[in-house]
């Protein structure tokens, strides 16, 4: 790969590590979703697929993770990924590999290369021996057995040796050559909504058409107009989920004169019509939401104690935020969390509802609370953004609002 053209795709978000220096997260997406976009980034991740199929696209190359599988992307590694046909749902492991490093000669044989991109892995990992050690290292990183982190430092470690043993590879990594060119994919993520193309692109920078095309290929894997229709079409993807706009403004918008060209592009691409994927989306949130309803509150609530007292917060301080937001007295909630009442219930029947909620915003379980169109949804996700806020160790003076 070509690093200094890549420049321009890497992600820039820092991660927060925690104090195994691992971050966890739990992902996943609709039927063909885009579940995150081209980037590359200097940690490695660990991709594991609890339920349905995950496709990824590592610059030229597309691979299917299935349950159960794990996709491995090595430091500076481009790619990008998609919900299969059926979604899917998948855990994120991240870890800075120069963290790991030691004196060792095993760090320094086995480790290094990895820093320096000049060692890789391939890109799913299906070994039952694999799949056994990610179960160890998500019941350690989850907390589901009381795993403390020093043992999940230590499964990483074991990752790494099974990465080496099973699916050792050295395609796919980057190496230096001139710095100017990163200016042109810049150019094109700033501009792929306008009428560009290869030729008026090589124009602008003064390269050889040709040149242009041969090099952006070697470099990502696809051609220029390929990766112009697949940045065009993520972000039409996304304004379909977010927005109510029209399908035909949402073209537009993204660089596609023709609606019924449109249509086609996307459909080929994801396997669904604009149409078609927007209420797909919506039947899917609406089956979503209604499982959320329907779970047990006490069941639910005892979950959101645990996380915060797993962080040194109180059950009284999950208490404080629950009747601040509800409107429900202390005898109240205790009442309730002997009952069968259902978690929708509890929002539906709350006391009264703290008018100041609206001044929650932020993400949590990977929305924005602010943008949560669905009413009874939304009152859910303030709670779990309280709670999330006390686990992070936010003062309560500023918690309620």
């Amino acid at each position: 790969m070509d690093e200094k053209m890549l420049d321009a795709y890497k992600e820039l978000t820092p991660v927060v590590y925690g104090e195994n220096a691992i971050k966890y997260l739990k992902s996943g997406g609709g039927p063909k979703e885009v579940c995150f976009p081209l980037h590359w980034h200097e940690r490695m991740e660990l991709l594991y697929v609890e339920s349905g199929e995950l496709e990824l696209y590592f610059g030229k190359e597309h691979e299917r993770v299935l349950t159960g599988q794990t996709a491995v992307v090595s430091p500076g590694m481009l790619h990008r990924g998609v919900a299969g046909l059926m979604g899917v749902s998948y855990h994120t492991i991240m870890f800075d590999v120069e963290k790991f490093c030691n004196e060792t000669a095993a760090s320094r044989r086995y480790l290094s290369p990895i820093c320096k991109y000049k060692a890789g892995f391939l890109h799913v990992a299906a070994q039952p021996e694999i799949k056994e050690v990610m179960d160890r290292l998500l019941r350690a990183l989850t907390g589901s057995e009381g795993i403390n982190s020093l043992v999940a430092i230590g499964i990483i470690y074991e990752v790494i040796g099974l990465l080496y043993q099973y699916c050792p590879s050295d395609s796919g990594m980057l190496h230096g050559t001139d710095k100017g060119f990163s200016r042109v994919v810049e150019y094109i993520n700033a501009n792929y909504a306008d009428r560009i193309t290869a030729r008026s692109i090589s124009q602008k920078f003064g390269y050889n058409e040709t040149y242009l095309c041969r090099r952006f290929k070697a470099a990502t894997g696809i051609t220029v107009m390929k990766y112009i229709k697949v940045l065009r079409l993520e972000q039409a993807q996304k304004l379909l989920r977010t927005t109510e706009e029209e399908v035909g403004d949402i073209a537009w918008k993204c660089g596609f004169p023709e609606v019924g060209y449109f249509s086609n592009c996307f459909k080929k691409n994801f396997g669904y019509t604009p149409s078609e994927f927007r209420k797909l989306k919506e039947e899917r949130i609406n089956m979503d939401n209604e499982k959320v309803y329907k779970m047990d509150f006490s069941k639910v609530y005892q979950l959101l104690v645990n996380k915060a007292v797993k962080k040194g917060r109180t059950r009284d301080e999950v208490y404080e935020v629950t009747r601040w937001l509800t409107g429900y007295s202390q005898a109240g909630l205790e009442e309730l969390l002997e009952s069968t009442l259902t978690y929708g219930d509890f929002f539906r029947n709350a006391p009264r509802l703290n008018e100041n909620r609206k001044l929650i915003k932020g993400v949590v379980c990977g929305v924005r609370v602010e943008e949560i169109e669905e009413p009874l949804m939304q009152e859910i996700r303030y709670l779990d953004k309280l709670v999330d806020e006390l686990a992070k160790g936010k003062s309560m003076d500023k918690i309620l609002r």
